[in-house]
């Protein structure tokens, strides 16, 4: 064969060879020959996958696919021995093209390669669901071409299968999110979708799971853009499509059409349920009650999801021509209405009876049969294989449950000046005359002549928390003292007797209004803390924001050793049940603020308020203190600025006796500006390629600034900032 080869090119001016060995040892086994290539070594039994180099027949096949591959160009300006590829060429003028014709060759049978993104580009990201899976595609662009860079794909389960449209589209950018987290904290990624993805994750009154996926993703730098053309999105919609159930029955599936109307007086519903097969089941349900339009489509809705559980339907699609409800039901709006949520929660109970419940929204046109029904009193009965059901509702599907106010003192006042009751006092009598006097009922509300309004809302105590509460601290709020939120609520049409007594005790419990907003804000380096909107928001609010340094929590020694004690008095609450910590939490901190510190002598709660804190067990057998009630509280009041002083001296005394001990086994490293210093490459961005062979240190950077027991701002050579400060223990001295 080689000497073959050799005569082959005689004559030849210019060779070039080519070596193929990467993909010699890719050629995969036939899957029952595998067993036979078996052997034994002291860690097992393994076999071959793919083809080894001894095996027989291996260089026999993989010079069959060499031959396939040049078989155009063998014998012309190619010669092929297994995995070594010659190019041969006789003119020089020939030599780019001959070899521009083998890596032709090469490139028409090589495999897609997915691509490598590199540092700063976006990425681009498209969705796409079906019923039973969702499916992503990550691509870059170069040009006008788009790469792939990563796919995902999966199928939905339980719960999932429900989901709404926009709820799979959420759940298909969360799963993204997770198995591509590499690239979404490296990148930004803009996602192309032609669904409003962004403005329901962006809404600020989410709620449930929907909220939870916001908060998740809120952590990356995601954008949102139209799709303006295909291009990626054909590959996230056949991922999607071979990803469902290839055994879904296309034929077993319900169709419900439904809809509703209403008059002052009474309303109207029309339900048609049309079997696989083609039976037609008409409702035509008269309500004897009165109903708004929406309600009248919801308890169309429900008579609909009522009638196909008693058929034994399994898979539904219904169509309604109600935007407001088809989209409250898929998730794209939210029930804000009290009696719309429960009727809202009733539907999603039915849907739960049903292996499937698609819902569409139709225009009118297309429902013109169920809107017959709905506005017809009695329908005749139809021809051929029809079923039609005829009935009267008497009461609502979903009834809202008022609960009325206590008495209080409205009560008198309005009594008589609606029915001129009055007590059986002559004094109280007179007085109610006197005082009834400045107030006026209005259709059913009692309001007080003013001076400043010319009348005020008269409030009931249960209404006044959430009138101090939305005034003080709410959109409009910044935390007024007491007597300036009195005087807000009389300007804001608002009274009731004990307004200013009120407003100055609800005063007292902010503690935004106590203490301030804090002057600085010290964190570590966590996403949380670096992210955008957390520092525009703290920028807002004049709160300056400072970082520990990197991979250094002594920096913020105190809240790290207060979170150690909290986490350790977590896990021994918990057990097993690691989470539900959230709801241990509050126990936790209790115990710790009513615990004396080893530190400072004393408990937190006595420090910070004078006196200790009352514990159940003094409540279900009463302490000294609490049987003189008043005596000793205000004697520990007196005395609590010595303890305060004691105990910061026990403190300081305690922190310097530790940072003795900890500074004889630190070997100080201390640093100029414009020192050169090297960083530990463990702890900064990986670089990349390099993986675990990467070398310790990196470097060298200058010291920018000195900031202080041992902290220092680096720079690059070239005068670019390094961000964060950084210990002088991942630091050391560059010797050039």
């Amino acid at each position: 064969m080689h000497s073959s080869i050799v005569d082959a090119v005689a004559g030849y001016r210019y060779l070039s060879f080519m070596d193929a060995y990467s993909g010699y040892n890719q050629i995969p086994m036939h899957r029952p020959d595998e067993d036979k290539t078996a052997f034994i070594t002291p860690g097992g039994t393994f076999c071959y996958k793919v083809m080894p180099f001894g095996l027989k027949n291996a260089g026999a096949t993989y010079q069959r696919l060499m031959n396939r591959i040049f078989h155009d160009l063998i014998g012309k300006t190619v010669e092929v021995y297994m995995d070594d590829i010659l190019a041969k060429t006789k003119r020089p003028d020939d030599l780019l093209s001959d070899l521009a014709s083998v890596f032709a060759s090469f490139r028409q049978h090589a495999p897609p390669v997915l691509g490598k993104p590199k540092n700063g580009e976006p990425l681009y990201l498209y969705l796409a669901i079906t019923s039973e899976a969702l499916a992503a595609v990550l691509v870059r662009e170069d040009g006008k071409a788009q790469q792939p860079v990563y796919f995902i794909s999966r199928a939905l389960q339980g719960a999932e299968l429900r989901y709404s449209k926009l709820e799979k589209l959420a759940l298909a950018l969360l799963t993204s999110s997770r198995r591509l987290k590499q690239y979404f904290q490296s990148h930004q990624v803009v996602v192309r979708t032609d669904q409003g993805i962004r403005q329901v994750l962006q809404k600020p009154d989410l709620a449930g799971r929907m909220m939870t996926w916001s908060i998740e993703l809120s952590q990356y730098d995601i954008r949102y853009e139209p799709r303006q053309a295909i291009k990626a999105q054909a590959m996230a919609d056949f991922l999607v499509e071979v990803t469902g159930d290839p055994s879904e029955e296309v034929g077993t599936r319900w169709k419900l059409h439904v809809d509703g109307a209403s008059n002052q007086t009474f309303g109207c519903a029309g339900i048609i349920l049309e079997s696989p097969i083609g039976v037609v089941y008409e409702q035509s349900v008269r309500f004897e009650f009165p109903v708004s339009n929406n309600q009248a489509e919801y308890e169309a809705l429900i008579g609909g999801l009522t009638l196909a559980a008693e058929v034994g339907a399994r898979r539904l699609e219904i169509c309604s021509d109600s935007q407001v409800v088809t989209s409250q039901v898929n998730g794209s709006y939210q029930a804000k209405d009290p009696l719309l949520q429960k009727y809202l929660e009733k539907v999603k109970s039915l849907s739960q009876k049903f292996e499937e419940v698609t819902v569409y929204h139709v225009p009118r046109e297309r429902n013109t049969r169920a809107d017959l029904l709905s506005k017809l009193a009695s329908t005749k009965l139809g021809e051929g294989n029809r079923s039609l059901i005829q009935g009267m509702t008497r009461e609502p599907a979903i009834t809202l449950h008022i609960t009325s106010l206590g008495s209080s003192w409205l009560d008198p006042i309005t009594d008589f000046l609606e029915h001129d009751k009055l007590p059986t006092d002559e004094k109280d009598a007179a007085k109610l005359r006197r005082e009834a006097a400045k107030y006026a009922v209005i259709q059913g509300q009692l309001f007080r002549k003013g001076f400043n309004q010319p009348l005020l809302k008269c409030l009931h105590p249960d209404q006044t928390d959430y009138v101090l509460r939305e005034v003080h601290e709410g959109c409009y709020g910044h935390h007024i003292g007491g007597k300036a939120l009195a005087r807000k609520l009389i300007r804001a049409g608002y009274y009731w007797p004990s307004m200013m007594a009120d407003s100055k005790e609800f005063v007292k419990k902010c503690v935004i209004t106590r203490f301030g907003i804090p002057e600085v804000i010290i964190s570590d380096n966590g996403t949380q803390f670096t992210d955008k909107k957390f520092t525009e928001f703290l920028h807002g609010l004049g709160i300056r924001q400072r970082f520990s340094s990197v991979e250094h929590p002594q920096t913020n020694g105190q809240v790290e050793s207060a979170n150690k004690v909290i986490l350790s008095g977590l896990k021994k609450r918990l057990d097993n049940k690691k989470g539900a910590w959230a709801d241990e939490l509050a126990a936790v901190l209790w115990s710790y603020r009513t615990t004396e510190q080893s530190s400072t002598k004393e408990t937190p709660f006595r420090l910070t308020y004078g006196v200790d804190a009352v514990i159940p067990v003094e409540i279900g057998e009463p302490s000294p203190r609490l049987l003189l009630k008043g005596v000793e509280e205000t004697v520990e009041k007196d005395l609590i600025d010595e303890a305060r002083e004691m105990a910061h001296l026990t403190e300081t005394a305690l922190k310097q006796r530790m940072a003795l001990r900890y500074n004889t086994k630190v070997l100080k490293r201390e640093f100029e500006q414009n020192d050169l210093v090297l960083r530990r490459n463990d702890i900064g961005l990986p670089t990349p390629g390099e993986g675990k062979l990467a070398a310790n240190w990196e470097g060298p950077y200058r010291v920018k600034k000195v900031m202080g027991k041992g902290a220092f701002k680096l720079e690059r050579l070239d005068g670019k900032e390094v961000p964060r400060t950084w210990n002088a223990d991942n630091l050391r001295r560059f010797y050039s």
